[in-house]
């Protein structure tokens, strides 16, 4: 049965990177002071912002004491998660990219979890998908990956940023995100800390991730590039884990290709994806996996 939080409340370090979002950061902050948990930690990370987002930064910073604006220049989502490591004072870590907001009892049911599963590194919730004002919303569930977390992550990516609460413990330990990613970086970043302890899901939606055209996921080149990258930085010492990776991602873009109505680059993706897997029973599992 779970237990009570401990009597002075853990605190609890939420890292903000934001690079040219003056339109969404007031509104992904203001749902941090909506918390109902409220020992926080806010380190938003200004990445070089060509528009207003360090003016509304600094705003939130002279609202709220509890808000902490570092200035850098450009250099990328994961130099700017690092660079909000280094200030880091909680005993647990989350992430919220400054385009995305919390539900009120994200932090609160996080931390009490954690505080009541010693055995637990990480814990992650579900959360909606909506468009740029949050509407057609989509309830996106990880409670019952099609195999063990381990292997799942070999397929894909399994949660976004925005869902996880961490122990500061396992961060030290993990080290920093890798900065010769763009993208795929928090996909490397969650196998790496598979490798230090359980990951755990609470059944509920506490967060909700907002599409819109300016996210760097939409340049696909980019993104196979470094997913790629990625891929070969963990598994090139595994030929097997390898081919099964490079085909995860193979069947991902055919049904991209699909989506697009490009036939030929379909089937060229379909034809890597059962080369590269060979296992039939691997094929279901990946599929599944995917359209979860």
């Amino acid at each position: 049965m779970p237990q009570p939080l401990r009597k002075e409340q853990p605190l609890v370090s939420v890292v903000i990177p934001a690079y040219n979002v003056a339109s969404y950061l007031g509104e992904a902050v203001e749902s941090l002071f909506a918390q109902t948990y409220q020992n926080l930690q806010i380190i938003i990370v200004n990445d070089g912002s060509k528009d207003d987002t360090a003016k509304i930064a600094d705003a939130l910073a002279q609202k709220d004491k509890r808000v902490q604006v570092i200035h850098k220049a450009n250099g990328g989502v994961s130099a700017a998660r690092n660079d909000a490591f280094k200030a880091v004072r909680g005993d647990y870590v989350c992430f919220l990219d400054a385009d995305d907001v919390y539900l009120p009892e994200k932090v609160e049911k996080q931390v009490a979890y954690l505080e009541s599963h010693p055995d637990v590194v990480l814990v992650h919730c579900d959360y909606l998908v909506g468009n740029e004002t949050f509407q057609n919303l989509e309830l996106i569930k990880r409670g019952h990956p099609p195999a063990p977390l381990e292997q799942v992550f070999l397929y894909c990516n399994w949660f976004p940023p925005l869902t996880p609460m961490l122990r500061s413990s396992l961060v030290k330990k993990v080290g920093f995100f890798d900065t010769t990613l763009a993208g795929g970086e928090d996909w490397d970043y969650w196998i790496r800390c598979l490798e230090y302890g359980k990951f755990a899901h609470i059944p509920e939606t506490l967060a909700m991730y907002r599409r819109h055209a300016k996210q760097s996921h939409h340049n696909q080149s980019m993104m196979r590039r470094d997913e790629t990258k990625a891929i070969e930085k963990r598994y090139h010492k595994n030929p097997r884990k390898y081919r099964v990776a490079m085909g995860a991602r193979n069947w991902f873009y055919a049904k991209m290709y699909k989506w697009y109505g490009k036939p030929l680059p379909m089937l060229r993706e379909l034809a890597l994806f059962v080369l590269n897997v060979r296992n039939p029973f691997e094929m279901r599992l990946i599929m599944k996996a995917m359209d979860e």
